[in-house]
């Protein structure tokens, strides 16, 4: 005997680049910017002594956004709350050359240290350091693991949902719906983690910056489809399993992403993943002969997920914004025991 169940739900999400719109207005003070990036360091002469004054700027290449800051009298320089992304950093000063530093790679809350060595010479001078900058931080004391954007798109995931990939970092164990631990489904059917030790639930889940953990505090995204945004719409996060800074909150753990933006380029993609019971085996306990067959066959079980992105900029402005729309259609036969 079967039930029959089926499910076709659509989860439509349009995210505005409001993290590159905040960019794009200089001077503008924000608060809890975990989910951004930072570019820090010194300027000195070829000699090592510091250079106050010199004016340091630095430049997204995928947007063409930039910030100026000029360095104190210890030749010390702070650019916080970049967008993720790959940029360049110059510094110039009166009565030195110009000295540009590329391929600067900025992930989910790093900062990087880009020092800066100015020669003699004038300042239509320039010098371009192709050295790449360590990846090694330097500036922070957290532990955890970074998943990129390769892995969330390129990895097989079954639903599509981004906090699937948890389970990447050490010490992440998957709750079990109904497993003891999990708690009950009123309190919401997404997936539950235990991360280092702690309680599967309380996490800080951070979107841009934004809370976005269901009612109960006890998982991301909706509570009653057990689902979160899309991998479309991330660009890549991290779990923050220890010692990491008191700004970010959470009860043992802390997942901050950061989502995808529009840039310069107009730019989309479209996806299908196709899930059908006539290209998977028969379980074991499967043994009801459907008809027309003459031995068992699985259940049936048909799932098609699929959806796009669109990634523009506003003519005229320096207003980016990034569109991704998700469908699922089900279709779903088990066995009643």
């Amino acid at each position: 005997m079967f039930t029959n169940l089926r499910i076709r739900n659509r989860v439509s999400i349009c995210t505005i680049g409001a993290m590159v719109l905040f960019m794009g207005v200089l001077g503008v003070k924000r608060l809890d910017a975990q989910a951004k990036a930072a570019i820090s360091g010194t300027v000195m002469d070829s000699s090592g002594a510091a250079i106050g004054g010199a004016t340091v700027q630095v430049k997204n290449t995928g947007t063409s956004l930039t910030q100026i800051v000029t360095s104190d009298e210890l030749g010390r320089f702070r650019f916080p709350d970049l967008g993720i992304g790959e940029y360049e950093a110059q510094a110039s000063n009166p009565g030195f050359q110009t000295v540009v530093r590329k391929d600067i790679m900025l992930t989910v809350g790093s900062n990087p240290v880009v020092d800066f060595k100015l020669p003699v010479g004038e300042t239509v001078q320039t010098v371009t350091v192709a050295a790449e900058v360590s990846l090694v931080e330097t500036q922070s004391t957290s532990f955890g693991a970074f998943v990129e954007t390769k892995q969330l798109t390129e990895l097989p995931l079954n639903g599509r949902n981004f906090t699937q990939l948890l389970t990447l970092a050490p010490g992440v164990t998957q709750i079990s719906l109904g497993a003891p631990g999990a708690g009950s489904t009123f309190y919401g059917n997404g997936q539950k983690y235990s991360i280092a030790g702690s309680r599967p639930s309380g996490q800080a889940y951070l979107l841009d910056d934004q809370d976005m953990v269901n009612f109960w505090n006890n998982g991301p995204g909706a509570g009653g489809l057990g689902t979160a945004l899309g991998v479309e719409a991330i660009a890549e996060f991290q779990t923050l399993t220890n010692t990491y800074t008191a700004q970010f909150g959470g009860s043992g753990a802390v997942i901050n992403a950061s989502s995808r933006s529009g840039t310069n380029a107009f730019h989309g993609s479209v996806y299908e993943f196709l899930r059908n019971d006539k290209l998977e085996a028969r379980n074991f306990f499967d043994t009801v002969i459907k008809p027309g067959h003459t031995t068992a066959q699985p259940p049936t079980f048909r799932q098609n997920q699929f959806g796009g992105s669109l990634g523009v900029r506003s003519s005229g402005t320096r207003r980016f914004s990034l569109g991704t729309t998700k469908d699922c259609a089900r279709n779903k036969s088990s066995p009643t025991l």
